[in-house]
């Protein structure tokens, strides 16, 4: 493949509320690449596909994620805030998303550390996750990313082969290089407007692919392109696709 990979931000989110099956499935319905989402460890210590630690953005509610438990979750709205039309869309576990998916497309799957306060909780996200990844069979479809340096540690202390991909949003002065070592990452994934030809550069010397997040326009397009990265992590799924040109 001779362009970046179209990788679906929390789902084709651009037009479908985020982290939901409806955006998930409109995604691959457009021909992305990869889904990427969000996980967080509920109170019963599931993995529940959701950005915000907090309800009340995307989700019908209040509290934290941590405070109620998957059963409990999967009962919230969390469509209603985007559009009312979207207001049979419920929260999803992984689980249910992965299967969902089918294996029609690869999944980069972000884990948020807001509900990971001890090191019990890394222990058992790590578990849970690299369990679940073989238990459906997609060890070849996986990327686990994270701004959590200390959860890449723990998965990686675990296993020796899964894909890991670390996120970062710092000065592009300072990538990360020491942890892309230690952890033997397989792609990095900054903030585009970070990226420029020579960092580029050296993450493709550390034999890195690079991800960046989240380009929306023509103009970011264009760039990026330009630049040679190996994937684009964007909400505007079919825009990228378009650019791209890439046929149904």
């Amino acid at each position: 493949m001779n362009r970046p990979l179209i990788i679906a931000h929390r789902g084709y989110s651009g037009k479908y509320p985020e982290n939901t099956l409806i955006a998930f499935e409109r995604a691959i319905e457009c021909h992305c690449d990869m889904i990427e989402l969000d996980v967080h460890l509920t109170k019963d210590s599931h993995l529940i596909v959701a950005h915000d630690h907090l309800l009340g953005r995307t989700v019908n509610g209040r509290g934290a994620i941590d405070s109620l438990s998957l059963s409990d979750l999967q009962k919230k709205d969390c469509g209603s805030w985007f559009k009312k039309e979207f207001s049979d869309q419920r929260m999803s576990s992984l689980k249910e998303v992965l299967i969902k998916i089918n294996k029609r497309v690869s999944v980069n799957i972000e884990i948020k550390h807001e509900t990971l306060k001890s090191p019990g909780h890394y222990k058992i996200m790590a578990e849970k996750v690299l369990s679940l990844i073989e238990e459906l069979g997609y060890r070849d479809l996986i990327i686990i990313s994270s701004f959590d340096e200390q959860i890449l540690r723990k998965i990686r202390s675990m296993d020796a082969t899964v894909r890991l991909g670390i996120l970062d949003h710092e000065s592009e002065k300072t990538l990360k290089f020491n942890l892309v070592r230690d952890i033997k990452a397989f792609s990095y994934h900054h903030n585009h407007i970070r990226l420029n030809s020579k960092n580029i550069q050296q993450m493709h010397n550390e034999g890195l692919k690079v991800y960046p997040y989240t380009a929306n326009t023509v103009k970011s397009f264009e760039k990026l392109s330009s630049l040679n990265v190996d994937g684009i992590i964007t909400n505007q799924v079919e825009d990228l696709r378009e650019f791209l040109g890439v046929k149904i």
